[in-house]
């Protein structure tokens, strides 16, 4: 989710964000544009501002590749090996570990055959954030969830992912567990969608599809195959984001899911999981448009929790004013052979020992304590029937 606002409110939005922004990137010029004289048309022209819907989509745009920009020089030097390694053969590699590595993968995924586990987790592209800490505890909880007696997720589902972001990730050993959906390298930022390797049969490649009335680069990434010889799909989303209080795009957001629900409901596979940041907000979205077989899991698994992804009050690093409190993130799902499980959030505690300075509010700068994201991750275990 990004809270934003159209216009100047854009720039104030961002700047209480703690990201600096020059006007002409949202505005043509610092003054408003008069309006015209009763009577008279107002004639278009080049200096006039943007519509809500055009300044939306040049703020996000614009945003995403300032931050990928933003990043220091050494940053970007340390990861072009890695970029240059990645757009190579997909199992290219030298760390002698990594096949001890999988292997141990390997077992580990034998005892739990019949499960199947999902991660879905916005990243948050704001690079300027302790980028490299953030992502290094997003690799250290997948490494525990792979600990743990599920294993590691038969499928993870990154939302704002750029392409630093996907260095820094496909630099690890958990990574070389997985397949990747390639990095769609004329957007600033996008989804990423991971199966891993020894869990998901006879996989098909990755399709991402774009959202026919979307303004901001959004659309539904798939992948099928099968686990333990039984039909899945899943599919992963960013959908389009509110820009302020008066700008909530929840009309496309509501159509957008609409959308993707129908290309799933077409799909051959009986077990179907969409999943991400939905951005989903009460009460302007309504009940999620689920057809008959579909369900929510956190409400299936935590009925009366609210389930909050988006919560400055449980997310210090969101800031002390930020009050918006939402279950941005679902996971829906319509099974034939599994059941839900368990579901948790992830990424709910301060990293040890980082912190970032928020500036550019009225009530000054403020040190606030780091957390992997500003929306919390969801790991769900689905169980066999």
């Amino acid at each position: 989710m990004r809270n934003l606002h159209a216009g100047k409110s854009v720039l104030t939005g961002f700047q209480n964000r703690g990201v600096h922004i020059s006007r002409t990137t949202l505005c043509d010029g610092d003054s408003p544009v008069p309006a015209p004289a009763k009577g008279r048309k107002k004639r278009k022209s080049l200096a006039d501002p943007p519509s809500a819907d055009e300044a939306a989509r040049r703020w996000i745009m614009g945003h995403a590749q300032q931050v990928n920009g933003g990043a220091s020089n050494s940053l970007l030097a340390e990861l072009h090996a890695a970029r240059t390694a990645r757009r190579g053969p997909p199992d290219a590699g030298t760390e002698p570990s990594v096949a001890h590595q999988v292997g141990a993968s390997a077992s580990g995924a034998a005892e739990g055959a019949s499960a199947l586990s999902l991660l879905t987790w916005n990243l948050w592209f704001a690079e300027d954030v302790e980028l490299e800490v953030r992502m290094a505890a997003v690799g250290h909880i997948i490494d525990q969830i792979g600990g743990g007696p599920a294993g590691y997720p038969t499928f993870l589902c990154f939302q704002e992912v750029t392409e630093n972001i996907y260095a820094l990730l496909s630099s690890k050993g958990w990574w070389r567990r997985y397949v990747a959906s390639p990095v769609p390298y004329d957007r600033p930022y996008f989804t990423a969608l991971l199966h891993l390797r020894d869990a998901v049969q006879h996989p098909q490649p990755a399709r991402l599809h774009d959202f026919s009335n979307s303004v901001m680069g959004r659309g539904l990434q798939e992948v099928g195959g099968e686990v333990c010889g039984r039909g899945v799909r899943v599919a992963t989303t960013h959908l389009e984001s509110p820009c302020g209080w008066n700008q909530l795009y929840s009309k496309p957001r509501v159509a957008q899911c609409k959308e993707a629900l129908a290309m799933l409901g077409r799909a051959q596979e009986p077990n179907l999981v969409f999943l991400g940041d939905m951005n989903w907000g009460a009460p302007e979205d309504g009940e999620p448009p689920l057809p008959p077989g579909w369900v929510d899991v956190w409400e299936e698994l935590h009925a009366g929790d609210p389930g909050l992804t988006y919560d400055p009050k449980a997310n210090p690093m969101l800031g002390p004013y930020n009050r918006i409190r939402k279950r941005l993130d679902r996971v829906f799902a319509r099974l034939a052979h599994w059941r839900p499980a368990r579901m948790r959030m992830v990424g709910t505690q301060p990293i040890a020992g980082a912190s970032y300075v928020k500036t550019g509010g009225k009530r000054g700068p403020l040190t606030l304590p780091v957390l992997p994201s500003d929306h919390f991750g969801l790991h769900v275990e689905l169980e066999p029937i």
